[in-house]
């Protein structure tokens, strides 16, 4: 098997790839790239490599890594994210998985990061068994808890938040507000990435606009920051098959979802619409300053065509209290850190006295 860096001629190979890669759970879905693989990984990080193997000219597995600037322990720091791992079931005894690590620890010489953060959907138990087991010159993957993804649904009943807060949308005055905000109270955050206002002229940010930001002001002042972004010209979800239980109950579940205002569950081999909600960045990490912002997308957003608002937190960040009140579907990964002998020193030094960021729009 031949391991090479993946280029456009690999395009439809890869998107093929992930079409056919499902991930388990009560909903399996499979994560889509289509109709650019490439594009959806431009928004993880400026710096993007994918390696593929190659058995005969047929596409075996792939995985990227990315490379981001982001705060840790307060500090603007570069940091890896390793992302679309797959491999071809018929290649599973091919030897990519340890083949494919030893190539990107040949690439991670360049010193561009000391680590690299990863998340693993908590029903895959076969992935994480294998890549948290240190065999075949992997490298460690040490778990640091858990990430809930709430896919808060759409209601086209929805009511604005009361008068307490005044919220609005951004415009491109407030570009410098807005990313000086996110800066200096995202910091407190590990993971929470790091903004500036060219950014939101690279691919960085594809598809997104200042005006998609949120703000929320509490007596006059700035408290609250929070985007909402529609990925599906670039990355989509689709709905390979439901749970056995699920698929009885999902007729009495749509007609009940359907009479309470809520969108249907989508067919199988239907696509989940979804905004994601970007970089929610509250003062003081107040929960209820972010359930306002909620409360108002979900309003503005009440009679399109979105199932729900995409939004992830990890465990320990109380600002996940935010999303209590609505109605949600969770889901469950874990997030790593994967290191070798030269990151074990920034991964043991990260102050965990800082929640994580979980910026849910990228992964």
């Amino acid at each position: 098997m031949k391991i090479i860096f993946a280029n456009y001629t690999h395009n439809d190979a890869l998107c093929h790839l992930m079409r056919t890669s499902i991930m388990p759970g009560s909903m399996q879905i499979a994560y889509l790239r289509d109709p650019d693989y490439f594009a959806a990984l431009d928004i993880q990080g400026s710096y993007h490599q994918t390696i593929i193997g190659l058995e005969n000219q047929i596409l075996a597995g792939a995985g990227s890594r990315s490379i981001r600037e982001y705060f840790i322990n307060g500090e603007k720091t570069s940091v890896g994210y390793l992302s679309g791992l797959r491999i071809d079931p018929s290649f599973q005894n091919m030897g990519f998985l340890a083949r494919g690590y030893k190539k990107l620890f040949e690439l991670h010489q360049d010193r561009r990061t000391q680590a690299y953060y990863t998340t693993i959907i908590s029903d895959n138990l076969n992935a994480k068994k294998i890549l948290s087991s240190g065999r075949a010159g992997l490298p460690v993957y040490e778990n640091f808890g858990k990430i809930l993804t709430y896919l808060i649904l759409c209601n086209k009943y929805a009511k604005a938040p009361d008068h307490t807060y005044v919220i609005r949308r951004a415009n491109s005055r407030d570009i410098d507000t807005v990313t000086q905000f996110l800066n200096d109270e995202g910091k407190s955050k590990n993971l929470f990435p790091f903004y500036h206002k060219d950014m939101f002229l690279t691919s960085l940010f594809l598809n997104f606009k200042i005006d998609q930001f949120y703000l929320i002001f509490d007596q006059g002042e700035l408290a609250g920051v929070t985007g909402i972004w529609d990925q599906s010209s670039f990355k989509q979800y689709k709905i390979i098959n439901y749970s056995f239980s699920l698929k009885v109950a999902k007729p009495i579940l749509n007609a009940f979802l359907s009479f309470t205002g809520y969108r249907k569950l989508p067919g199988i081999l239907e696509n989940l619409h979804v905004l994601y909600l970007l970089s929610p960045c509250i003062k003081g990490n107040n929960p209820v300053l972010l359930e306002a912002l909620i409360r108002q997308i979900l309003f503005d957003y009440r009679n399109a065509h979105y199932t729900g608002l995409l939004a992830g937190f990890h465990e320990n960040d109380t600002i996940k209290n935010a999303v209590h009140i609505f109605q949600k579907i969770k889901y469950e990964s874990n997030l790593y850190f994967v290191y070798k002998d030269d990151g074990k020193n920034f991964v043991k030094s990260l102050d965990l006295s800082r929640p994580f960021h979980v910026e849910v729009a990228i992964l």
